[in-house]
């Protein structure tokens, strides 16, 4: 507390100044990240967002998307108190270039995915997968859904065009919200959106590679935090019934 403004300046320049841990979480979104940067280092959020899209940020980690999102791996590091947006982000991006297994691309590409493609499919089922242990089975619904070239009809894909707006999600889709008009609508758009919607764990990346055996197509959340799957839509129908009915007994 004593100490004078040139001992401060050789702390900092010997690297004995204070770190600061940011965190991302799994499933988390750049939004997420800026958040933290901005509470934990005094980053401006919309500096961080900015520099996610930056073009030669983008080149030098191979991204093929419009934006980073998706390419940072969930999980926290410290940074000192001089980092810029650049290279928190890059912290990020290295760890899930230095973490990606070797086996991804072939797989992926023996399934006709992309690595953009398949971050963006992970990113989607961590998203859903409110039970860890329903990765495998909720892949399985999308690659089946792709396979059959159906519409993902994804709800995380249009919290995220929200996000994009709104700078947050919404805290409850209604029907008006399907129709909401933005390339990242799977409702409206068939096919993938245009990149990941947020930062899958290596689990949900496995998962889509590894997807459980099975001919779902439709999945709802039930009341126990577990879902429902079925494999036709009168049978899915028949589920959203029984979900409704038990949360209707339990209030």
């Amino acid at each position: 507390r004593n100490a004078g403004a040139g001992a401060v300046l050789r702390a900092f320049r010997l690297d004995n100044a204070l770190r600061f841990r940011v965190t991302l979480p799994v499933g988390g979104t750049i939004f997420d990240l800026a958040r933290n940067a901005h509470d934990r280092l005094g980053l401006a959020t919309e500096s961080i967002i900015a520099a996610a899209r930056d073009t030669t940020l983008l080149r030098e980690f191979r991204v093929e998307g419009p934006s980073i999102d998706g390419w940072l791996l969930p999980e926290s590091f410290d940074f000192g108190g001089f980092d810029s947006p650049r290279a928190v982000l890059a912290r990020f991006a290295e760890a899930r270039a230095a973490g990606w297994d070797t086996t991804w691309d072939a797989r992926a590409a023996s399934a006709h995915l992309s690595r953009e493609q398949l971050l963006t499919i992970a990113s989607i089922v961590e998203a859903e997968a409110k039970d860890p242990a329903e990765r495998p089975l909720i892949a399985a619904v999308y690659r089946n859904r792709l396979r059959l070239k159906m519409p993902l009809q994804a709800d995380p894909t249009i919290q995220y065009a929200y996000l994009l707006r709104d700078g947050e999600h919404k805290g409850r889709l209604f029907n008006v919200d399907y129709k909401f008009v933005s390339p990242w609508n799977t409702y409206l758009h068939p096919g993938l959106p245009p990149g990941p919607v947020g930062n899958p764990s290596r689990e949900a990346i496995a998962a889509v590679l590894d997807p459980a055996p099975v001919n779902y197509l439709y999945f709802v959340a039930g009341v126990n935090g577990r879902s429902l799957f079925s494999s036709s839509y009168p049978e899915h129908l028949r589920n959203i019934r029984k979900v409704r009915a038990a949360t209707a007994s339990a209030n």
